[in-house]
């Protein structure tokens, strides 16, 4: 591998300009112990330029405490392992190694723009930096990477072949500390375990979409926001709330971005003493602040109960597989320190989920109008002779002993990695979900979720909603997909994967309707176009597992659509818009009126029952919902 190099960009034609720069990186795929060692010497020699240009405020000694380097050796190694603070050397390390690993192109091209305005530093330099009588930096850096070694017209000139090489940029910042700032990033080239990792590790995340400016050409990258603290007027709960808040301000036109001296002035509103410099936010503080700026903020505890912690990681994946950034707070055992980040996705995908020693977290027996169990009891109540009535409640215990079990899994379960943005690790961090953290002594302590104010019904009560439903003797699993289950399974106990997340209306219909156009099946895609949903939904898709293994069916058997804009001042019976088993399709419209089309002429479920044998005929599964998180 060669040596970095650096051309300046327009210097023979503007002489004085002297602001842009190109930098290439060699990326030949190579072992990683030469990989590391040439890494070494070209990062040393772009931040050593970095240096050398007074960016950085003076007493500063170590890259990997997010500050100019001491001295061109730097220690990428360390940094890249995680070991060390989230720091520019990790980020184009990771980078530049797994464009290597992708075998895309064999050279990294990062742009450096020396007078750059953030948005974001620009407000913390003015409502802070500016007052201070040590003279900062107005203006930041930032260096933008590229695939393949680009040449000056091209950058000039090529905006769509820009757009295809584009992979994201950093700003740096020059303060003493929290340097990096925003970070916009395509995941897959971030994504790691371990950074000599000899592949991207699956996942799946949430992103958006934004856009950008590069020398003056429109460019676009699928990222989420990621910077760090400064330790003076951003903390990492005002970190959090910056970058989460720049997500839902740029995907949805609900909200406006919040800049970080306005969360200053609504902290000011709920503290007793002044907000600069930043001391630390609690989550209770920064629940308040997200409601202020137009969310309907849901905070959910950890507790000591080992049941209740099993709960809380579900209802922490919940949200996760809705595509909703989820902010962690860690703490010590004592909670006199502790951290906040933000998780936005899954390690690992659906279709590798095993369920290998994994606990149901329900079980429910056959109690269905046709069952065996249910007989005995209508003929235990039929008969008139009290002699009989002790052999009557053996015959129906005897029933309920023999009936078939559902066992159900929940894929909550299954998965124990999510990917993480945290200022004291590189983006896009694939941590395990007792070690979110690279601090080994905290602990998860409390989510906060961000919810639209319309989303009523909240992760826990959703949960429990469907297995009501699901345990139901009428519209539940047993009756609605009876028949399907006793053909493939008799009386044979057997088990299912539920999998639950939120979904707005609009996108749920198209999804589906488009899916079940291309299997054939047009009276499920007509229905589901045409039915009348809430507009936000709890989507809870059941899946079997394949035969003679441990994995689950690519495709859920069957569907229940939970109205997440129900309130608890109706019963819970009526909070189920919308079922789909492979023989019936029931929907729940505005007036409370059941619709039941069904495969079976005596089925008389519903207010309204339609015979159809299209509902079984055309069947063929349903595919697993992709919209909340793309995989990587």
């Amino acid at each position: 591998m060669g040596r970095l190099v650096r051309e300046e960009v327009g210097a023979q034609e503007v002489p004085s300009q002297g602001g842009r720069y190109l930098y290439y990186v060699d990326t030949k795929k190579t072992g990683w112990a030469e990989f590391t060692a040439s890494l070494v010497t070209q990062l040393a020699e772009l931040l050593t330029d970095l240096r050398e240009d007074g960016f950085w405020l003076p007493g500063l000694s170590s890259v990997g405490s997010n500050g100019a380097p001491a001295s061109p050796t730097i220690d990428v190694t360390g940094a890249m392992s995680g070991g060390g603070a989230a720091c520019l050397s990790a980020i184009i390390a990771r980078v530049a190694y797994s464009v290597s690993i992708i075998g895309e192109e064999s050279c990294l091209t990062i742009v450096r723009e020396r007078f750059h305005v953030d948005a974001v530093y620009r407000d913390c330099y003015y409502t802070c930096y500016s007052r201070q009588h040590l003279d900062t930096p107005r203006f930041s850096q930032r260096l933008s990477f590229f695939l393949g070694g680009l040449s000056e017209e091209l950058l000039l000139g090529d905006g769509d072949g820009l757009q295809e090489r584009f992979i994201g940029s950093v700003v740096l910042n020059p303060v003493a500390s929290g340097s990096i700032g925003r970070t916009l990033i395509q995941p897959k080239y971030l994504l790691s375990r371990r950074l000599d990792d000899e592949e991207i590790p699956r996942a799946a995340v949430r992103t958006s979409r934004f856009k950008t400016t590069i020398m003056g050409i429109p460019l676009e990258v699928d990222a989420f926001p990621y910077r760090s603290q400064d330790g003076l007027f951003l903390r990492c709960v005002e970190i959090t709330l910056v970058n989460m808040i720049e997500y839902y301000s740029n995907e949805y036109g609900d909200y406006g971005f919040v800049l970080p001296s306005r969360i200053h002035e609504a902290e000011a509103e709920f503290l007793n003493e002044r907000t600069i410099p930043a001391k630390g936010i609690s989550y209770l503080t920064a629940s308040k602040l997200l409601s202020t700026f137009g969310f309907q903020a849901s905070l959910h505890g950890a507790m000591k109960d080992s049941d209740e912690r099993i709960r809380f990681k579900r209802i922490f994946h919940h949200y996760i597989e809705s595509g909703i950034p989820v902010a962690m707070n860690l703490s010590d055992s004592a909670g006199s320190v502790g951290h906040s980040l933000v998780c936005i996705g899954t390690g690992g995908v659906l279709a590798d989920a095993s369920i290998t020693g994994c606990d149901p977290a329900y079980t429910f027996r056959d109690t269905s109008p046709g069952s065996r169990y249910a007989q005995a009891v209508r003929a235990a109540k039929q008969s008139d002779d009290g002699a009989s009535a002790v052999d009557d409640a053996r015959k129906v215990l005897q029933e309920w002993d023999e009936s078939p079990v559902c066992s159900v899994v929940m894929t909550a379960d299954l998965c124990n990695e999510y990917v993480v943005v945290d200022d004291n690790q590189a983006p896009y961090r694939v941590r395990g979900f007792d070690s979110l953290s690279r601090f080994e002594t905290m602990e998860n302590s409390v989510v906060l979720v961000a919810l639209h104010k319309g989303i009523m019904l909240d992760a826990r009560d959703a949960e429990d909603v469907v297995v009501q439903n699901l345990s139901n003797g009428i519209t539940g699993l047993f009756n609605w997909g009876g028949e399907y289950l006793r053909n493939k399974f008799g009386d044979s106990d057997f088990t299912v994967a539920m999998r639950l997340f939120l979904a707005s209306s609009r996108r749920y219909k198209a999804t589906r309707s488009r899916s079940y156009y291309n299997s054939g099946d047009l009276l499920r895609s007509t229905l589901v176009s045409s039915v009348v949903l809430p507009h936000f939904l709890w989507v809870c898709e059941l899946y079997l597992v394949e035969d003679g293994t441990a994995q689950l069916c690519n495709h859920a058997f069957a569907e229940i659509v939970v109205d997440a804009t129900y309130g608890k001042n109706r019963g819970s019976d009526t909070a189920v818009v919308f079922w789909n088993f492979p023989e019936r399709v029931a929907y729940r419209d505005p007036d409370g009126e059941v619709y039941v089309i069904s495969s079976y002429e005596d089925d008389s479920i519903g207010s309204h029952t339609i015979t159809n044998r299209a509902v079984c005929d055309a069947f063929c599964g349903v595919a697993p919902y992709d919209q909340n998180l793309k995989g990587i």
